[in-house]
């Protein structure tokens, strides 16, 4: 807290979830969940509660009244991660984020992929094998898209037998990546 001419003042509460994202120095957690789909421009709406990814489990807390809600995530997380697990969940959620549309989602996380260079691209395939086969093919059909990198290790990752139900229009490659 700091004290003013008007009285104290409480730390901004973006100070205090940074301290849950950041131990000594290195990145231990990030934001996810609909705060992140807002900051993506996936959503307009905001959640009073703020999902945080992080290695471990840990009990929801609450932070000067906001609620905190850790979600456990199995890929590491550091500096040069951050950014993909965030695509990465949002290409998780793409169906269950509120007041969106899936065909927008998928046009923007598209761009947003394509902005990545090579070797994000590849360090992004490697981070989508601990997520769920729905976010590779996802992952798998923009890439096929966007670049020419190869995708057999995504490819090889899924059931040919499970299908993948999405409503996205003018999709190509649907069949590869199982998606109905």
């Amino acid at each position: 807290p700091k004290n003013s001419k008007f009285g104290r003042i409480s730390p901004n509460i973006n100070e205090i979830i940074k301290k849950e994202l950041e131990k000594d120095g290195e990145m231990v957690g990030y934001i996810t969940g609909i705060n992140l789909y807002n900051k993506l421009g996936l959503t307009t709406q905001i959640s009073n509660v703020i999902e945080i990814g992080i290695n471990k489990r840990k009990a929801s807390k609450e932070i000067m009244g906001t609620k905190v809600k850790f979600i456990q995530v199995n890929s590491k997380i550091d500096m040069s991660t951050v950014n993909l697990l965030q695509l990465l969940d949002a290409m998780k959620s793409i169906k269950k984020i509120p007041d969106s549309n899936v065909n927008e989602n998928y046009k923007i996380l598209k761009y947003k992929i394509n902005e990545l260079n090579k070797f994000e691209q590849e360090k992004i395939i490697n981070l989508a094998l601990d997520y769920s086969p729905f976010t590779r093919a996802i992952l798998g059909m923009i890439l096929e898209e966007i670049s020419s990198i190869d995708l057999s290790v995504l490819e090889s990752s899924l059931n040919s037998f499970t299908k993948f139900n999405i409503e996205i229009d003018n999709i190509k490659n649907r069949k590869r990546w199982n998606i109905s």
